[in-house]
């Protein structure tokens, strides 16, 4: 198997991407989530290549530091305004850090 530090792009069509499974994947750069319900705990933390995320309209619950110390992250954009971000979802990192950084729920 591959190291996750390997992993640069994942396409998910699953129902839950389980807490933890991309945790430390330093080169994930481009994530592209369809018909998911849920994102997990520490699903994608510490992915510090990541930039931006769109979350589909279909996912109901992004769990607590699903995107802990994405260093880079900068845009988050929900289509769904009504996803259940939990609590510490975006800590340490930057999407809230200044004027260009964008959360959109639509």
């Amino acid at each position: 198997m591959k190291s996750k530090r390997f992993i640069t792009s994942v396409v998910l069509n699953v129902e839950a991407i389980l807490g933890s499974v991309f945790y430390g994947c330093i080169n994930l750069t481009d994530v592209q989530i369809n018909n998911v319900v849920s994102i997990g705990t520490f699903a994608f933390a510490n992915c510090s290549s990541i930039s931006k995320i769109t979350i589909p309209s279909s996912v109901t619950l992004v769990d607590s530091g699903a995107f802990y110390h994405c260093t880079e992250l900068k845009t988050a954009t929900f289509l769904n305004k009504n996803t259940d971000k939990e609590k510490g979802t975006f800590l340490e990192t930057d999407v809230f850090a200044g004027i260009d950084v964008k959360i959109k729920c639509y």
